[in-house]
C-alpha cells in the first residue's frame, strides 16, 4: 500500500506531510517548466510607501516574488485602475507585456513607513 501512495505522490505536485520539502521543490519545478526557460532572471528591490511607485524600467516578461514587507501591498497595471492586493506573506507572479514599468506598487494600508520589496524580473525573448 505504501508503495502505491509513494508512486502516486511521485507524479504529483502536491506536497505530502511526509516529505513537504520534496513536494515544494516539485511544485516549483512544475511552475518553471510551464513558464519556459528564461533568457535572464534579475533580482530587484523596490522601496514602497502609501503613494503608487512605478517599477523601474527593465525588459521583463514576469514579476515574481513573495510579499515579505509585513503589510499588504497593491500592484496595479499602469492605466487600468484595477488593483491586485497581496497580503503579507503571499506570493505574486505578474505578467508584463514588455517592461516592468507597466506596474505600480504601494502599501495598501496607506501608512507612511517605507518598506522594501525584493522581487525577480523573469525575462524571455
Amino acid at each position: 500500500m505504501s508503495a502505491i501512495v509513494h508512486d502516486r505522490y511521485r507524479t504529483s505536485l502536491i506536497p505530502s506531510e511526509y516529505d513537504s520539502q520534496l513536494g515544494s521543490l516539485r511544485l516549483i519545478n512544475g511552475l518553471l517548466a510551464r513558464m519556459g526557460t528564461p533568457n535572464s532572471i534579475d533580482p530587484d528591490i523596490v522601496v514602497i510607501g502609501p503613494e503608487a511607485s512605478t517599477l523601474s524600467d527593465g525588459k521583463t516578461t514576469r514579476l515574481v516574488g513573495t510579499n515579505i514587507t509585513g503589510t499588504a501591498i497593491t500592484f496595479e497595471r499602469v492605466g487600468t485602475g484595477v488593483p491586485f492586493v497581496f497580503p503579507a506573506g503571499e506570493a505574486f507572479d505578474l505578467p508584463c507585456l514588455k517592461n516592468s514599468s507597466e506596474w505600480t506598487v504601494k502599501r495598501t494600508d496607506g501608512v507612511d513607513d517605507l518598506v522594501s520589496l525584493p522581487f525577480l524580473r523573469y525575462t524571455m525573448v
